[in-house]
This record gives structure tokens, C-alpha cells and sequence, in this order.
């Protein structure tokens, strides 16, 4: 009876650890496709492609690591038998997994929540703002987002007010 127990548990570490590995490969190739039901999850990594896949990115080694550590255990384990050291193989294993699956999460919702967001304000992204920011649309940083004239929710307070210079504006 322990035997068959100890072979059920074993099958379903190693079907835990064979599900993280497809889903640890995709994120690390960057081809998971932003869903509610695979990968990080956060509401900071669902809010666009290039953030879902960048958490993604950063949580697959660990989700790799999860998983090999699950196939490796639970097939340990069932090839030792019915011995304690089976049941002591198999309990280390998953707890190791999956605190290795979590922290691969932990850190892809870090590096989500670190990915700037689109302010969707050309004058933000400019260096300085005005016609320099209609001139050089992909440029980043400065502008009044590094004035300090970017409001919480996206809007440019250089852009309601006409587009001036941020230098030329006190922060609202």
C-alpha cells in the first residue's frame, strides 16, 4: 500500500515539473503567448506583449530549474522503492521545486512591475520636449518626465499645456 502511494505522489511531482518545463522553454524563448492562465501574471506584466514577455524571460530559469528538480525527484524516488528515504527524496523535491517555480515568479513580477509604462506623451519621451519631442519620437528619458511634469495616470502636463518647454514650467 505504501508503495502505491509513494508511486502516485512520485507521478505527480514528475507531472509537475513536466509542466514547467514546456511552459519555463516558452517563457525563455519569449514565444508564451500573453494569456490569463500560463506565466507571471501580475497586472503589471498583462499590460502589454513586451511586458508579459520580459517577466516571462526573467522567471524561466528558475521555472526551468523547478521543474528538472520535480522530474529528478519524483524519478528518484520511485526507482529507490518503498523506503523512507523515497518519501524523504520526493518531500525535498517538491518543496524545492516549488519554492524554485515561486521565486521565478517573484522575480518576473519584479521585473514587470520595473518596466516602465507608455505614457502614450511624446513630449515625455523627448530630451527636451517641444519640437524636439515631434523630431525624435524614439528617443527616451528626459523631456518633462524628467522635469517631473508627467502625472501618475499618463498625462503630460506639457502637452495640456501646449507643448512649452518643461524647463519653462514649474511642476504642477
Amino acid at each position: 500500500m505504501a508503495l502505491a502511494l509513494l508511486i502516485i505522489v512520485c507521478a505527480a511531482v514528475i507531472l509537475l515539473g513536466a509542466a514547467a518545463l514546456p511552459l519555463g522553454l516558452r517563457g525563455l524563448r519569449g514565444t508564451l503567448p500573453r494569456n490569463r492562465y500560463a506565466g507571471v501574471r501580475t497586472p503589471a506584466a498583462l499590460r502589454d506583449e513586451q511586458t508579459f514577455r520580459i517577466a516571462n524571460r526573467v522567471a524561466a530559469p528558475p521555472i526551468l530549474a523547478g521543474g528538472a528538480v520535480a522530474v529528478i525527484a519524483g524519478g528518484c524516488a520511485v526507482a529507490l522503492g518503498g523506503a523512507a528515504t523515497s518519501w524523504l527524496i520526493v518531500g525535498i523535491g517538491t518543496v524545492g521545486a516549488v519554492a524554485l517555480i515561486l521565486a521565478g515568479g517573484a522575480l518576473g513580477a519584479r521585473a514587470a512591475a520595473a518596466v516602465p509604462a507608455e505614457s502614450g506623451c511624446s513630449v515625455c519621451a523627448a530630451p527636451s520636449g517641444g519640437a524636439e519631442a515631434r523630431a525624435a519620437p524614439d528617443s527616451t528619458g528626459g523631456g518633462c518626465a524628467a522635469a517631473g511634469l508627467c502625472s501618475s495616470g499618463g498625462n503630460c502636463a506639457a502637452a495640456m499645456l501646449g507643448q512649452q518647454e518643461p524647463s519653462s514650467r514649474s511642476p504642477e
